[in-house]
This record gives C-alpha cells, structure tokens and sequence, in this order.
C-alpha cells in the first residue's frame, strides 16, 4: 500500500490517524463587463474566427485547464492549522 504524505510539510501520515482532505475548483470568472463598447461597423463574426484560430493546436486538456482545475490535497494537521490562518488572513469582506 502507498503511504501518504502530507502535500505540505511531506509527513507521512499514519492509517487511522488525522487528516485533512482538500478538495478546491479553480473556475474562470466573467463579471458581466466588456471593456469595448459594441461597434457596429466591428467584424465580430472575424473576431469569433481568430479566436478559434488562436484556440488551434493546444489540446483540449490545455483548453480546459484554461477555465476550470481541480484540485485535492492531504493535509496533516499543523499544516491544515497553517493553511486555515493564511486563507483567513487575506479573507475579504
């Protein structure tokens, strides 16, 4: 059987013993805002080509990775403590 190790610290961590399971989604964010104003003279359908012109030749694990990851981690538990103050210590309100 494969030990397991903290993702942090490297500690191995025993059978039975406390752990912390990290599970985390990066996912991209639109916010609704387009910084350049609709121009009906643009050649929108020409910027929907280049754009997947530009999308070609990168794989689409690449193209994925672009808008959304997963992640998940083990944690033994002075770094979960570790982990828990430096994400409470750049929380915004």
């Amino acid at each position: 059987m494969k030990k397991r190790r903290c993702h942090l610290c490297g500690k191995r961590l025993k059978k039975g013993g406390l752990k912390y399971h990290l599970k985390a989604e990066l996912i991209s964010d639109f916010d609704g805002y387009l910084s350049v104003p609709y121009d009906q003279k643009k050649d929108y359908a020409q910027e929907i080509k280049d754009t997947i012109a530009a999308s070609k030749g990168k794989s689409d694990k690449e193209l994925e990775e672009e808008v959304y990851q997963k992640f998940e981690f083990l944690f033994c538990p002075d770094c979960k403590t570790r982990l828990v103050s430096f994400l409470k210590s750049r929380k915004r309100e």
